[in-house]
């Protein structure tokens, strides 16, 4: 069975004492799409399921995506209520229903090419998505040496470090019919100094 690196991990931060930088990206994605208030949730990348539990407890339908069936395995023993799939998010938002609803990842974006990106924002808009969430590793390129210069205007992606790409969000999601009505550079206790988070809360305004 392949089970996506880390998921253990993942499970062993929320049960350990502190606020390292990935329990404080679930509370503080839990706590914005609670005060968005949408009745649904996708999760693209999930990993470990503890936000898609959390959303479910306090009555939103959450679900997390993924493309390793162990992964899926693992989240359903572990938290019952929410829905797991495993599947690639290309193949899983065609004729899904999101019309006022949510669709969400959380460093996931880093690892994927910016025209999977582009296309799964696309998808989420024709299914009718209201919103779109991103929280995602940000920090000095190891190739620029700089930090992205996120804009409204295309960008070419860039290498982070250690196959991980920094990706020009706010252009991609315009694109799609979408606009960042929320960004924040956040600072997550992290080992390494230069390492931020970047979040982006977009809202549907065209029609495709």
């Amino acid at each position: 069975m392949i089970v996506a690196p880390h998921w253990r991990d993942y499970k062993t931060a929320f049960h350990r004492e502190g606020m390292d930088e990935i329990v404080f990206r679930g509370h503080f994605c839990l706590d914005t799409i609670k005060a968005l208030n949408v009745p649904t949730v996708i999760n693209f990348g999930c990993l470990y399921g503890w936000l898609e539990n959390e959303l479910h407890k306090v009555g939103f339908a959450a679900t997390g995506v993924d493309r390793s069936q162990g992964t899926a395995a693992l989240n359903r023993a572990e938290f019952p209520g929410p829905t797991f799939a495993a599947s690639d998010i290309l193949d899983f938002l065609p004729g899904c229903d999101l019309a006022g609803r949510c669709f969400a990842h959380l460093n996931t974006g880093t690892l994927v090419l910016p025209n999977v990106l582009a296309e799964s924002y696309r998808l989420a808009h024709a299914a009718g998505a209201r919103y779109v969430l991103i929280f995602e590793p940000n920090g000095g390129s190891r190739i620029t040496g700089r930090y992205f210069p996120y804009s409204t205007e295309p960008r070419q992606s860039v290498v982070f470090r250690d196959g991980m790409l920094l990706h020009n969000y706010p252009a991609l999601l315009r694109g799609a019919g979408f606009r960042v009505i929320r960004q924040e550079v956040l600072h997550p206790l992290h080992p390494h100094r230069d390492y931020r988070s970047i979040f982006f809360l977009a809202e549907r305004h065209t029609e495709q």
